[in-house]
């Protein structure tokens, strides 16, 4: 059950951060603080597998005044708070006791915040966790 919120808040502050190489993503998108809130669904792909994306039990809410509430939806739901900030393309979300961890607005696949990780054992081709407008 606390898999899921693990994976969605520290696994990606713990591994190496992937930043964006060359040819990953077209020009930045505009967009606002306004657009990004809402509810947002947690998936997870493993990207040296070119699988499909899957889908968590996970969910964010970003609220107008920069918090957030991470929703583990499992038998027994648990619930994380924290804050988020907008600077360009990147949303920083901080948990409350876990460290930051920077996503990358795209609209190539609809609206999502995207943040690709990688670790030598477990993932050597990388990780990517995104987030998807519901």
């Amino acid at each position: 059950m606390r898999m899921c919120l693990w994976l969605a808040l520290l696994l990606p502050a713990i591994l190496l951060p992937g930043c964006g190489g060359a040819g990953e993503s077209p020009a930045a998108p505009s967009v606002t603080a306004e657009a990004l809130c809402g509810q947002w669904q947690l998936y997870i792909e493993d990207t040296g597998r070119n699988a499909p994306a899957v889908k968590q039990p996970v969910t964010f809410t970003l609220l107008a005044d920069g918090s957030f509430l991470c929703r583990l939806a499992e038998s027994t739901p648990e619930e994380t708070k924290g804050t988020w900030r907008l600077e360009g393309d990147k949303v920083t979300l901080t948990g409350v006791r876990q460290p930051s961890v920077v996503y990358e607005y795209r609209e190539d696949q609809g609206p999502t915040l995207r943040h690709r990780a990688f670790d030598r054992e477990f993932f050597p081709r990388g990780v990517t966790m995104i987030l998807k407008r519901e």
